[in-house]
């Protein structure tokens, strides 16, 4: 892991980005809503990519989330508009873009995705999560959706992961088990890299070659909201 490597992978999604700027002409005077929304969720995602790996080797990610925050607005305002399908809409990972605004105080209304993705439990943990960060009620989903993903081949990391979550938020910054329990997500991240499950999902949730080079912004997220003031790759440092 280097940081030229860092550089590489940074201005891959800047290339990305730009590219997907420029096909939205293209798209919008076609009128191919599927097209646009696709566009949307790549500018949306690369951005957020280029501020982990800023994360990831100690740079402040704040201005590309904030990127990331205000396309993602943007394409919000513009469902009314063109209407696209639902699976134009959820191209965009809308459990991610509530995380990272959180983390930079930001508010955001969204849609629901899980509600619309057949069997999605994974998203529907994620949500809860989110409404962990925002206070409202989660806790009692927890457990039932924790059993499911369980038995979904693949996804035992990803059931792992989600429990060690809500376990920390049970259990608060005061705990004897936080240190435990922190020490465990940081190992669940790592496996990722490893991970059939997580390799095969986007490179923001630090499956295979991207786990290093990237953070596990859902944790960073928790030990933010337990005020968590310890020392990790994964905790969230500005404000």
């Amino acid at each position: 892991m280097t940081v030229d490597q860092f550089e590489k992978n940074i201005e891959v999604f800047r290339s990305g980005i730009e590219s997907a700027k420029n096909g939205l002409a293209v798209v919008r005077a076609k009128k191919d809503v599927a097209a646009i929304f696709a566009n949307y969720s790549r500018i949306v995602r690369y951005h957020v990519q280029i501020g982990l790996n800023r994360w990831r080797r100690g740079e402040d990610p704040r201005a590309d989330f904030h990127a990331a925050i205000d396309q993602a607005e943007l394409t919000l305002r513009e469902i009314d508009i063109w209407q696209p399908t639902v699976e134009s809409i959820d191209a965009t990972d809308w459990n991610l873009i509530e995380t990272i605004a959180w983390l930079v105080d930001r508010r955001i209304e969204v849609r629901r995705q899980s509600e619309r993705i057949e069997r999605a439990i994974d998203l529907a943990l994620g949500e809860l999560l989110v409404d962990a960060l925002y206070d409202r009620p989660y806790r009692e989903r927890v457990e039932p959706l924790l059993a499911e993903l369980a038995t979904k081949p693949r996804q035992e990391l990803a059931a792992a992961t989600y429990r060690t979550y809500f376990d920390l938020l049970d259990a608060g910054k005061g705990s004897a088990n936080v240190g435990g329990l922190i020490s465990q997500a940081q190992k669940n991240y790592s496996q990722r890299a490893r991970d059939s499950f997580y390799s095969g999902g986007p490179g923001y949730m630090g499956g295979g070659p991207d786990n290093p080079y990237v953070v596990d912004w859902e944790l960073s997220a928790v030990l933010r909201k337990i005020r968590w003031m310890g020392d990790t790759v994964h905790r969230w440092k500005w404000t």
